[in-house]
């Protein structure tokens, strides 16, 4: 039995990913999925060549690309180291099956933990995993940043609340590691779940710490300390980008939002369509994909959990306690206010996302939010947190035992509903989906295209267009055009080359360097600024005297950011290092956890 149920384990986390087994398959007409393979080929290959990780990216098209200081900044790095040894295609595919993996891992222990019931806790998990609105995001969407991070943000979860029910003190400090490494993980990777996430679990930590902290009682070292060394190890991973945010980001193009958040209502922002068990994309299926901007967008609250939470709720209110009594866990004291959190946040973020004249009231969250359909990931979280908290609370009173029945029901109900939606999202994406021929991101393909072609519209959003007036005195269409060259073979890979040039009179030229404060254009030995520094879109517009121009790019990065950054990814590696071989070494059954052997059923 051991033996078949981790068969069926790796069968379900595999399942949602059977589309990657093709790594030439790309989705969403290759737009964003190809911009994440761009970055992680491109990294992979200068960290290759280089051994060493790249501050700005630089192609032939444009030179000083600062996506990857905002942008998936702590995953795009393990992708390219992956990347390195298997190309960017492989990587990716590689790194999805990781997280997958993980967030199983979690959300299964923390179900154990809580349920105490085998098949309610394998349901759950794959209720979390199977997720129409997770699928949307990794396939439909392709936004792989917000795929990874609401997906390691979810694994902080079930790995918290194994914590808390775990008995063996290797076991919870494992637990307390894997979800202090989720959390860092997912608010590294993409700003807006970063912004949700810490609104929400700001609110949960301050619960803990009220209850926790001891009153009149000798205060334990040992654990403050063990806290600490972890609070100070990730503050010195995450401090370089909340600086590099902080200082550079709302003076970016990105940033410059209007002001709105995008809704939907004919296809998933409505009541019905983010309520629905099983959704499908009406507007999809008449116009064709070809007529749809994002085929098959769908974006429901995850329906298993919302039917468990409907479910604790019930029987709170209307079953009477037992004379039960034992000594509460920490949590067991929390879940009444974590209860409480969750489902007020979680109604809170589910009427934003479907009802325009309360979102009209809460504009200031547009430039994190954007659209919509993007709140779903942080309601079903909070769904997690409260289904988990309350069947605590239902536990402590003595009524989870007398209903061993229905949990088999609940199981089997959940299983239906996650299977059905499996179904249905796989085609969808299969419809989407393309063969495309790119041979640097395959695993012996030329990686020479990849500092050929950088994504130009991709690499224009992370300039600083609020710091450089635009040029309006000539016209762009006959501006003549000035490219630095970019080394995209062998040990010059990504190396920007000098360029010499001559005008006959002065002469305002676009270049294909990126508008942005750390990119300095030097010519003739001295730099470009003041009234002749400008720029073009995203790029940098330059006045080049008569005669002739020796032009040379320099990266001038803020020195306390380079430090901070250097530090930050020494200490971020041998954490990644450490936690990949500490779930192994779990998976492999080497690490004894309470929650497995309490079980029944």
């Amino acid at each position: 039995m051991k033996i078949l149920r981790r068969f069926v384990y790796c069968l379900s986390v595999l399942l949602p990913l059977s589309l990657l087994i093709n790594t030439k398959l790309f989705f969403y007409t290759a737009t964003d999925w190809n911009n994440s393979l761009w970055l992680t080929g491109y990294i992979g290959n200068y960290i290759k060549t280089h051994l060493t990780n790249p501050i700005f990216l630089n192609a032939e098209n444009a030179v000083g690309i600062p996506i990857n200081l905002f942008y998936g900044y702590l995953l795009y790095p393990v992708l390219g180291l992956i990347s390195s040894l298997v190309g960017a295609s492989l990587a990716l595919r590689i790194g999805c099956l990781v997280m997958l993996s993980f967030q199983f891992f979690a959300v299964l222990s923390g179900s154990r933990a809580i349920f105490r019931h085998r098949a309610l806790a394998y349901s759950t998990a794959i209720t979390v995993i199977w997720g129409t609105y997770s699928l949307t995001n990794l396939y439909n969407r392709s936004a792989i940043c917000e795929y990874f991070a609401t997906g390691f943000m979810i694994s902080s979860i079930g790995f918290i609340f194994s914590a808390a029910e775990e008995i063996n003190v290797k076991g919870r400090l494992f637990f307390v590691w894997m979800a202090s490494v989720s959390v860092m993980v997912s608010i590294g990777i993409h700003p807006p779940t970063a912004f949700l996430e810490t609104c929400y679990f700001i609110p949960l930590l301050l619960i803990i710490l009220k209850i926790s902290i001891p009153k009149h009682k000798q205060i334990d070292w040992r654990k403050i300390t063990v806290v600490g060394l972890i609070a100070i190890s990730f503050s010195i991973i995450l401090v370089p980008w909340v600086y590099i945010m902080r200082k550079i980001g709302p003076v970016l193009t990105q940033w410059a939002h209007p002001g709105v958040m995008l809704f939907y209502p004919d296809r998933c922002d409505s009541w019905f369509k983010r309520l629905s068990p099983i959704t499908f994309d009406w507007l999809s299926v008449q116009q064709g994909k070809q007529n749809v901007s994002t085929p098959y967008l769908e974006a429901p609250i995850n329906f298993g959990l919302f039917i468990l939470l409907i479910w604790g709720l019930y029987i709170w209110v209307n079953k009477k306690p037992d004379n039960f009594q034992r000594s509460r866990t920490l949590f067991e004291k929390a879940a009444n206010y974590f209860t409480f959190t969750s489902i007020i946040w979680g109604l809170f973020l589910f009427v934003l996302s479907v009802y325009r004249p309360l979102a009209s009231n809460f504009l200031f969250l547009a430039p994190f939010v954007q659209f919509a359909y993007r709140l779903t990931s942080h309601i079903n979280a909070a769904l997690l947190v409260s289904v988990f908290s309350l069947i605590l609370i239902l536990r402590q009173q003595g009524l989870i035992d007398k209903y061993r029945t229905q949990l088999n029901i609940l199981s089997a109900i959940c299983i239906t509903i996650a299977s059905l939606n499996l179904i249905q999202k796989l085609p969808h994406a299969q419809v989407v989906s393309s063969i495309l021929n790119y041979p640097e991101y395959e695993f012996n393909g030329e990686r020479s295209g990849l500092a050929r072609n950088g994504q130009i519209e991709f690499a224009s959003m992370y300039s600083a267009s609020r710091l450089y007036p635009e040029l309006t005195t000539q016209n762009p269409n006959t501006m003549p055009t000035v490219s630095l060259p970019v080394g995209y073979t062998g040990n010059k890979f990504g190396e920007v080359s000098n360029l010499d040039i001559s005008f006959k009179y002065p002469t305002w030229v676009k270049t294909n360097v990126i508008a942005f404060p750390w990119n300095r254009i030097i010519v003739n030995g001295k730099r470009i600024g003041g009234d002749d520094l400008s720029r073009i879109g995203g790029f940098f517009a330059i006045k080049l005297p008569t005669g002739k121009s020796h032009i040379e790019w320099q990266l001038h990065e803020d020195p306390y950011w380079m430090a901070l950054h250097t530090m930050g990814h020494i200490c971020y590696f041998s954490i990644i290092f450490c936690t990949l071989i500490l779930f192994i070494l779990a998976l492999l059954g080497k690490i004894k956890f309470s929650v497995y052997t309490i079980l029944e059923n």
